[in-house]
């Protein structure tokens, strides 16, 4: 993989896993009343933008922290892990950890980035009951970023989407 140049940006996310095809949303799990959402491809939950916050990178991987951006309830939330490996924003003073993108393709010049999703251990994030993304389920998802702005200070997120 050559050097990423691109540094961080907000983007809506997608699933371009076959069968599974779909925007990632946030929606509240289940009957428990609470501020923490996990990521679903239910076309019924709320849309969402991501911050990839760069870190740094490997030979084939880079490393990104992802927050919502979105105006409202999940606003400054991170992604994080439930405690049973569900993907999910939380809002934490914790230092969450990063998140490990294996680009698919060439991430040089599209606004428009595909790749795999791993945690910061390496495991692969996969699609559980066809709309949860979780940690090793398969089938293991593939994403596509769709680049809204490059900084954080790019965008004017007043507007909903």
């Amino acid at each position: 993989m050559s050097k990423y140049h691109q540094g961080s940006f907000i983007a809506q996310l997608y699933s371009t896993t076959p069968g599974h095809e779909g925007c990632v949303r946030v929606t509240e799990h289940g009957a428990v009343p609470t501020d923490d959402g996990w990521l679903t491809l239910d076309e019924n939950a709320q849309l969402i933008l991501f911050n990839f916050v760069y870190q740094t990178q490997t030979d084939d991987r880079i490393h990104f922290k992802i927050t919502a951006v979105q105006p409202g309830r999940w606003e400054g939330t991170t992604l994080e892990l439930s405690r049973n490996d569900y993907l999910g924003l939380y809002s934490t003073t914790s230092t969450a950890d990063f998140w490990k993108v294996e680009p698919l393709g060439d991430w040089q010049k599209d606004s428009t980035l595909d790749f795999i999703l791993r945690s910061h251990h390496g495991r692969q994030v996969g699609i559980y009951k066809g709309q949860y993304l979780t940690l090793g389920t398969e089938p293991v998802a593939t994403f596509q970023a769709r680049i809204v702005a490059r900084a954080a200070d790019e965008i004017g997120l007043s507007r909903s989407i």
